[in-house]
């Protein structure tokens, strides 16, 4: 028999995390998004989850989402300047020096495929690239690109960044109480197999799309190890 669930798992994470975001939340929304691309602190903390975490919580009444779109958007064009920044005046002597810490050198060959891929557009799409993205700006600082075209570039995908994620944590914030009640009717039973599937579905994503990045890095460090 399945009976009616009286607080989803999702819900009691939602409510744990809730006094940190009441009080700190446009704080921790600017910083992450500044961090994220500056000083790789994406690797660790997705800023696209902070995002929306910020986002539902605007939706549910707690924090106002103009401010969570606008606090993700000027610290993302503010990350990314940093890193930009860091990157034309310190990249080479640091990549020399440091090449091999966290497979830098192979991540930011990487990056400079990318970009011969691509070009400008790489600047737009790294907000939405989880493991080479927090590399680009610095990259693109690196390789002298025109500030103006980078900023251009920048300045659009955090645009599209900051509103896409902020509207769909505040969509579903919004209409927290109909998706409660959506999931009230299916049970205990149907809602930890959904959660589950849910879970190894985003786990098997994310291992897979490890796997494939570290297979490019591998190829690129053989690569570059060969001789020419």
């Amino acid at each position: 028999m399945i009976f009616p669930v009286e607080a989803s798992i999702v819900k009691q994470v939602i409510d744990f995390i809730e006094p940190l975001f009441a009080n700190w939340g446009y704080v921790i929304i600017f910083l992450v998004a500044l961090l994220e691309h500056s000083f790789m602190v994406g690797l660790v903390v997705p800023g696209d989850a902070v995002l929306l975490l910020g986002a539902l919580y605007a939706g549910m009444g707690h924090l106002n989402i103009v401010w969570v779109i606008a606090l993700a958007f000027l610290g993302s064009v503010a990350g990314d300047n940093l890193g930009y920044l860091l990157g034309r005046k310190l990249g080479r002597p640091v990549l020399d020096k440091h090449g091999d810490f966290i497979r830098l050198r192979a991540r930011v060959v990487l990056v400079e495929r990318y970009f011969e891929k691509y070009g400008g557009a790489t600047i737009f799409i790294a907000r939405f690239v989880t493991f080479a993205g927090v590399l680009v700006a610095p990259v693109a600082g690196m390789s002298k690109m025109k500030y103006r075209k980078f900023f251009t570039y920048e300045v659009a995908g955090s645009l599209v960044w900051a509103t896409g994620y902020g509207l769909l944590g505040y969509f579903f914030g919004r209409n927290e109480e109909i998706i409660q009640k959506v999931f009230g009717y299916v049970g205990n039973t149907l809602l930890a197999a959904f959660i589950l599937i849910a879970l190894i579905a985003y786990i098997v994503h994310r291992v897979r799309k490890r796997k494939e990045f570290s297979e490019e890095l591998d190829a690129i460090e053989e690569t570059e190890s060969s001789p020419s």
